[in-house]
């Protein structure tokens, strides 16, 4: 049986996996049979910063970020787990990989961002949105606020295709960004994840697209990929059809 934590990316807090954990922890049966049990076992849904309600600290670093991933798996006492990580969690998720080795089965990166070495998540978004996150982040307030999306962006390009009904609910609950999560420097020298690796390709993904996601998967050397016709908040337009997928590796 098959433990699970799932790390949202970026805005999204663990609130964004509600459907998917209801797909994944739902029994087989209507009404359930007795002593079916299903592949899975615990299922905890964290954001970037290792939290399940609260916003981050906008101070929070990637490091920072690793490590209270990291303490999530042992607080929690997971075991063979399939670590999830989401569009700016691939790289932590990564790292933490390296950090709970014994008790790990897989990583899955939904969307994940994986920039060239020393580049940050940043200089992978498109041209507009960087001016944006650049102008605000260079800003004092930000950095001792986070970074919360414009409205339009999150409508337009992380949401795009979703119903405007389900836009308009998830507007009011996406979460400010720390900085370093968004313009801060990644290096994946020396990380080795001592399990396999999956990439799921959002292939509606208006953030980082489609074939930006092949390219940054192939980075990673040998890696299962397989597709999701889905915008870039994936969980909220199509939670049944990445639960069928993540219950894959269960």
């Amino acid at each position: 049986m098959s433990d699970y934590l799932l790390v949202a990316g970026i805005g999204l807090g663990g609130w964004s996996w509600g459907q998917t954990w209801g797909y994944m922890t739902a029994p087989y049966d209507h009404p359930p049979r007795l002593y079916q049990q299903r592949p899975v076992g615990k299922v905890v849904c964290i954001n970037l910063a290792g939290q399940s309600e609260r916003g981050a600290d906008p101070r929070m670093t990637q490091h920072d970020a690793v490590a209270a991933i990291t303490a999530e798996v042992k607080n929690n006492n997971l075991r063979d787990v399939v670590l999830v990580g989401h569009d700016l969690a691939a790289s932590l998720v990564l790292k933490a990989a390296m950090e709970i080795e014994g008790s790990l089965k897989r990583v899955v990166l939904v969307g994940g961002v994986i920039p060239s070495e020393n580049r940050s998540p940043l200089s992978l978004m498109p041209w507009s949105l960087r001016l944006v996150i650049s102008f605000r982040s260079a800003l004092k307030a930000y950095a001792s606020e986070g970074l919360k999306l414009p409205k339009h962006v999150i409508s337009n390009v992380l949401c795009s295709g979703m119903e405007v009904e389900d836009v308009i609910h998830a507007l009011g609950h996406y979460q400010s960004v720390p900085i370093d999560m968004v313009n801060g420097k990644v290096t994946l020298r020396g990380v080795e994840v001592p399990c396999p690796i999956s990439y799921v390709v959002l292939t509606q993904n208006k953030l980082f697209s489609e074939t930006l996601q092949r390219r940054m998967a192939l980075r990673l050397g040998q890696v299962e990929v397989e597709d999701l016709e889905s915008c870039q908040a994936v969980m909220l337009h199509k939670p049944r059809q990445l639960a069928d997928i993540l219950l894959r590796y269960a």
